[in-house]
């Protein structure tokens, strides 16, 4: 043998008078080259098959799906040409031609006659074709017809559809699965998902969420807006919810606003996305409303002065403690270290004046002195 393959059988049945079987005549071995590239309308068995199946598709030989049809047989796999009957190469044939239209994944399924494999036909998009969807159809057709091993070849043309070919084989001694129609239709559904790239669900997606006329205007601006790594960390109905607050922040002529969504694991809201990551702006701290440090808040006298500061301050009267912002003015006379200069300075150091705001507190029924207490209330402490 020329090459490692799996051997082809030919076997030539002997009838009696009756129409019983009483023999068979067998040759194994491997196909020459000329069976794989002589035309279909050349090789014995299979011309009498191909010219059946032109005569029932009803297409004359002259016409354009005449000759498409053709052109399928001629590189449809020469394996299956001789195995699979006629009506059936037919329908898959027939099949083939319309599905160019389409542009979607079709399965086709032929049980072998022994019952050693499964022989899987996959025709899908050209560009829809790559290692990964390769791999991924593998595992669900082992999955799905029990298989111990796969056999795949390609087939890729200038043609709109790229065609697979698989041989699902079983353990030596166990049975294929019986499929119904409803079996081969749950089994295409999941190639079809398998095959879907993030391209096409976004288009799905957004066409179901917005119509077809608004889907199709994003999709001109959005289509590649999206990076690899975006693709890989978040699915196609995340992205349409992004862009959703994408378009909504410059929409109806109102100022653009940010959309912020949590980053880290276990904070509440949804996951964060892309589109809404943006730098976090702090909402401005609120310090307690100030009131003004008149010579009646310091009066021991003055009460209504205080109990307006503690209302403003939104502290009760009654409580212990009244806070307000009191602006002083300071004057202090500040030199440069010495450390911090390459050489000393040539002359006193300048007298600076600081306005800042000390936090003043003072017990509420007393009318006590206010303690000045620095830059902030919980400094409160150091009387004034």
């Amino acid at each position: 043998m020329h090459r490692p393959s799996y051997l082809d059988y030919v076997g030539v049945k002997k009838f009696d008078a009756d129409g019983n079987v009483t023999g068979e005549r067998r040759f194994l071995g491997l196909f020459s080259s000329a069976a794989y590239t002589e035309s279909v309308r050349r090789v014995p068995v299979i011309r009498r098959k191909v010219a059946q199946v032109l005569a029932d598709a009803g297409f004359s030989p002259d016409s354009h799906d005449g000759r498409d049809l053709l052109q399928i047989l001629e590189t449809y796999p020469r394996d299956e040409l001789f195995q699979t009957p006629a009506d059936q190469l037919r329908s898959i044939a027939t099949s083939v031609l319309y599905l160019q239209e389409r542009r979607r994944l079709r399965l086709y399924l032929r049980r072998d006659e022994y019952g050693r494999y499964y022989s899987a036909l996959v025709y899908l998009p050209r560009d829809r074709y790559t290692t990964g969807v390769r791999l991924r159809l593998i595992d669900i057709l082992k999955e799905e017809l029990n298989g111990a091993g796969v056999d795949f070849t390609a087939w890729n043309t200038e043609s709109v559809l790229s065609r697979l070919h698989f041989v699902v084989r079983v353990e030596p001694g166990s049975t294929l699965p019986e499929l119904t129609e409803a079996d081969e239709e749950r089994i295409e559904a999941r190639l079809v998902e398998a095959a879907r790239s993030w391209a096409d669900g976004f288009a799905e997606t957004l066409t179901a969420e917005v119509g077809e006329e608004r889907a199709a205007e994003l999709l001109r601006r959005y289509s590649h807006a999206f990076p690899e790594g975006y693709k890989a960390d978040h699915s196609p109905r995340a992205a349409v919810n992004d862009l959703g607050h994408l378009e909504k922040l410059t929409t109806g002529g109102r100022r653009p606003r940010l959309r912020v969504q949590p980053l880290r694991a276990g904070r509440r809201g949804p996951p964060a996305s892309a589109a809404s990551r943006s730098t976090a702006r702090a909402p401005p701290s609120r310090s307690p409303p100030s009131c003004r440090c008149s010579t009646a808040w310091a009066s021991r006298s003055s009460t209504s002065a205080r109990t307006s500061c503690a209302a403003r301050t939104g502290r009760p009267p009654g409580s212990t403690t009244s806070v307000c912002g009191c602006p002083s003015t300071s004057r202090a006379t500040t030199r440069a270290a010495a450390s911090r200069r390459r050489s000393p300075p040539s002359g006193p150091a300048p007298r600076r004046t600081t306005t800042s705001t000390s936090w003043c507190c003072a017990p509420a029924s007393t009318g006590a002195r206010p303690w000045c207490c620095g830059p902030t209330p919980s400094t409160c402490g150091r009387r004034g």
